[in-house]
């Protein structure tokens, strides 16, 4: 889905001294370690959110509307973005907000991290928020925000927990095309998976939990990319689709670790 950023501020976050809770409440622990060396690859940026804060050198947090259609929430930036007990949450929250005039009933949360490369190897540990009328997606982006191209390494709706998508956004003869992989394995709301995309010249492959799930050729001009996690609210002819009475609020996309390679 297109998302342009209507604001990106540097940020710093603290980290929170007190308990990560799942969705439900009950207690999650993040994984411990370091990025482990690959064969052939090199490693240019890691985190495991196990600092005090994060380096505003490395990351920008989202203020403002999501232009994906149909979004209902206002990205908050670091209200919305926690870190705690090793873990980046992402918070969905039902609040309201009013900027220019145009009330917001929810907020939600965003950000790049700023490791610009034109190929490698993209790693990221999550688990996705749930509930009906929420959206999140973990994304490679052209450096300079501009649309498209767009690399969707997992993609997941509330309402659909068990569907996950892979997605190249391309141009094509001036038209804006999608193609589009879809994986059902597993209700990836309920725990943790690590989401793998490398980018080759000319090929994308596609990896959960370590494991080849999608590759096929690039269909796009090759640009310097970042990473771009986040997570909204739709409304009810979107393609999230709208929340629903029995959607838990604060649900949150939760982010363990980031681990990116660039050929050796």
């Amino acid at each position: 889905m297109k998302r342009i950023l209507v604001f990106l501020f540097l940020f710093v976050l603290p980290l929170v001294p007190i308990l990560s809770l799942s969705q439900t409440g009950s207690a999650i622990t993040a994984t411990t370690g370091s990025a482990p060396n690959i064969p052939g690859w090199t490693l240019t940026f890691a985190d495991e959110f196990n600092s005090t804060s994060l380096d505003k050198a490395n990351y920008v947090r989202y203020w403002g509307k999501p232009s994906t259609a149909g979004a209902v929430s206002w990205w908050n930036g670091n209200s919305a973005l926690i870190v705690q007990n090793g873990l980046l949450r992402l918070k969905i929250a039902k609040e309201t907000i009013t900027k220019d005039g145009v009330t917001f009933p929810y907020t939600a949360g965003g950000f790049t991290q700023l490791t610009a490369q034109t190929y490698g190897r993209w790693v990221v540990r999550a688990r996705f928020q749930k509930g009906e009328g929420t959206q999140g997606y973990i994304s490679l982006w052209r450096q300079d925000f501009k649309w498209p191209p767009e690399i969707d390494f997992a993609e997941l709706r509330g309402n659909i927990p068990n569907e996950n998508i892979f997605t190249q956004h391309y141009l094509l003869d001036g038209k804006k095309k999608s193609e589009v992989s879809k994986l059902y394995e597993t209700n990836y709301t309920d725990d943790f998976h690590e989401y793998t995309v490398i980018w080759e010249p000319g090929r994308l492959t596609w990896l959960v939990d370590g494991v080849q799930k999608f590759t096929t050729t690039q269909k796009f001009d090759a640009f310097p990319m970042v990473l771009a996690v986040g997570n909204l609210v739709g409304s009810c002819n979107s393609f999230a689709g709208c929340p629903l009475t029995t959607t838990p609020f604060p649900t949150y996309l939760d982010v363990d670790y980031i681990r990116i390679y660039k050929k050796a």
